[in-house]
């Protein structure tokens, strides 16, 4: 029994042990044939997940150099290039020399490769913009909150964008109108560009606020204001955008907190419940019938739902009018009318009385006729 007792402890130190660290070896010398530099060119990735050492592996660093030329790529600037896209440093085991030397082997670029090298010194010095800019104004006008920026950049002032750290650059300028094209100046603080400074045109467009979860919800909860918070997003796409549409309305599934909630999220508080017996009336001319039926699906106000009779015999759809009650709709064929117990249609219903509100609908010109249940108890 101890040595059981001794491998299941074992066993599961082994289950709740952390996921280890991917690492990250960098080599000291490299020759590379193709024109954008990835991570996997400069370093020995060792990761136990195949699809994070794989998107860590085309991760792109920097452009290669020219062909018969060496490229010093710095630890700092390969960082800062992983964390442009999103990587998780911390996740990440490093080792290995501070500076990775690069040398082109391949012959000079084609045209299609050199097209490739300037889309991505594009795509790299809007990067550096767009993060400059989006600092400045957020410390500007947190008012904001998160903004979408949208850069225009000289075609002169590219290499030197996409050739330097982000962090180097800083932004001066903007204001309101807001949504109104901004001129920016982006001035250098650090390296061979120093002092340097460049105009760029900016678009800001502030991200949507929608309704999120204030905390974990848990499906089956009835929304308050207290379930509820303000947050942007990239999109708003389905997002309820207005707090009336939601107070009072019940979750149908489990709601992280801070995630947007959508429609197909929540429904109307139900009035009627899965095999809750529901006073289903239908109306004609001058005679209202009411009859008990069995509901088979949940249905707030103004839903449709399916009921049947106590025998299981017939079935019919009506519209949840209150709280365990239901009409069938004018327009509802025979068959439905047959269920009800709809005098006229088909076999006459045994014992059908007066209901409690034939005063009401005498007085009002209208029939009223209760049909009594199969079976006056819920199953």
């Amino acid at each position: 029994m101890p040595r059981q007792l001794a491998i299941v402890a074992v066993l599961l130190a082994f289950a709740l042990a952390p996921a280890q660290a991917a690492s990250v070896r960098f080599k000291r010398t490299v020759a590379v044939a193709s024109s954008i530099i990835t991570l996997a060119d400069v370093a020995e990735i060792a990761d136990d997940d195949a699809d994070a050492r794989e998107r860590l592996a085309n991760v792109q660093l920097v452009p290669s150099p020219a062909a018969g030329e060496t490229l010093s790529l710095r630890f700092d600037v390969i960082r800062a290039r992983l964390q442009a896209h999103g990587v998780n440093l911390a996740q990440l085991d490093f080792s290995g020399p501070s500076v990775v030397d690069i040398s082109r082997t391949s012959a000079p670029a084609t045209p299609d490769k050199a097209a490739d090298i300037a889309q991505w010194k594009r795509r790299r010095a809007e990067e550096t913009a767009v993060a400059a800019v989006t600092a400045h104004v957020q410390q500007l006008e947190p008012r904001l909150g998160r903004v979408r920026v949208a850069v225009e950049i000289d075609t002169a002032d590219i290499e030197t964008l996409a050739t330097s750290e982000s962090r180097m650059w800083s932004a001066r300028g903007a204001g309101p109108p807001w949504d109104a094209p901004q001129r920016i100046t982006l001035r250098s603080a650090g390296d061979a560009n120093g002092g340097r400074e460049i105009m760029v045109t900016c678009r800001l467009t502030p991200l949507p606020y929608v309704v999120t979860a204030a905390s974990a919800l848990p499906r089956g909860r009835r929304l308050t204001r207290a379930d509820i918070a303000w947050s942007q997003v990239e999109s708003a796409d389905d997002a309820f955008t207005a707090l009336d549409d939601l107070l009072g309305r019940e979750t149908t599934r489990t709601v992280r907190a801070g995630e947007p909630i959508r429609p197909d999220d929540v429904r109307n508080v139900p009035l009627v419940r899965v095999n809750d017996i529901v006073t289903v009336s239908s109306r004609r001319p001058g005679v209202l019938v009411r009859r008990q039926l069995k509901a088979r699906a949940d249905g707030g106000m103004g839903e449709q739902i399916p009921l049947v009779t106590f025998d299981g015999r017939q079935s019919i759809v009506a519209r949840v009018t209150g709280f365990h009650e239901a009409e069938v709709l004018s327009d509802a064929p025979e068959v439905l009318d047959r269920a009800i117990g709809f005098p006229g249609a088909g076999p006459p219903p045994v014992g059908g009385t007066a209901g409690g509100a034939g005063a009401a609908g005498a007085a009002a010109g209208v029939r009223v006729v209760t049909q009594p249940s199969a079976i006056s108890r819920r199953y």
